[in-house]
């Protein structure tokens, strides 16, 4: 069987159902951070239509963040994709749930929290709770490929998933964390890797996981040595 690598990728704000006025995190009465995700799994357990997240989620951003499990498997991986959500926590592509609409974009509508403090408090509660998977669980090599926006309130658990020794690489991200490698984005490569800046870390992950050359050279000197060729050469 071959080596497993976990994906973890950020949701969409576009869906492919529409999404009720009760699932717009705008429409969550005020209360504490316990009080306001209690209310918003509610919600979410009476929310309309379901889908597996893989079909939930809709536009550029997504299909490049699915093609990497692809890619992944042309490299000799194992690919497992699961998904960092603002409304959901971690969780697997096959879990089913309705259109909605929260993000941790900051002076966005539905918006979980209005710093990154509170956005921070809202993952924990959000993310530690039930089903929702953890990060730190995560075992073997794992490529995240986070935004700013999602990097800072997931800080702590990537800390922990750094902590447990799994060959981790994040892509994106807000600044490097202790114990794990980071290749930041880098808008001069989008020429290079086509596409829009939306979904500019997916493609650079793509390019880095093309690099990779399978699971026995991944994260070697070798490794970085093609993807730092490949970059200084765009």
């Amino acid at each position: 069987m071959a080596p497993s690598l976990t994906i973890v990728v950020t949701c969409t704000d576009r869906k492919s159902l529409p999404v009720t006025q009760r699932l717009r995190f705008r429409a969550l009465p005020p209360g504490t951070p316990a009080e306001r995700s209690e209310n918003w799994r509610a919600r979410l357990k009476l929310g309309a239509e379901r889908r597996p997240l893989a079909s939930l989620y809709q536009g550029e951003q997504w299909k490049a963040s699915l093609a990497l499990a692809d890619v992944a498997r042309g490299e000799g991986f194992q690919p497992r994709l699961v998904v960092a959500s603002a409304g959901l926590g971690l969780q697997a592509l096959e879990t089913q749930a309705p259109a909605y609409s929260a993000t941790f974009s900051l002076g966005k509508p539905d918006a979980v929290a209005d710093n990154t403090t509170d956005a921070a408090n809202w993952w924990a509660q959000l993310a530690h709770h039930g089903r929702a998977l953890r990060l730190a669980s995560l075992r073997g090599p794992v490529l995240l490929v986070l935004s700013r926006n999602y990097a800072l309130p997931l800080a702590d658990d990537l800390v922990e998933l750094s902590a447990t020794g799994p060959d981790a690489v994040l892509v994106g991200g807000a600044a490097g964390i202790p114990g794990m490698t980071r290749v930041p984005a880098d808008a001069t490569l989008r020429r290079a890797l086509g596409g829009t800046l939306s979904s500019l870390n997916q493609r650079m992950a793509n390019r880095f996981l093309q690099l990779s050359h399978g699971p026995s050279d991944w994260l070697s000197q070798a490794h970085f040595r093609r993807w730092n060729s490949w970059a200084e050469e765009q």
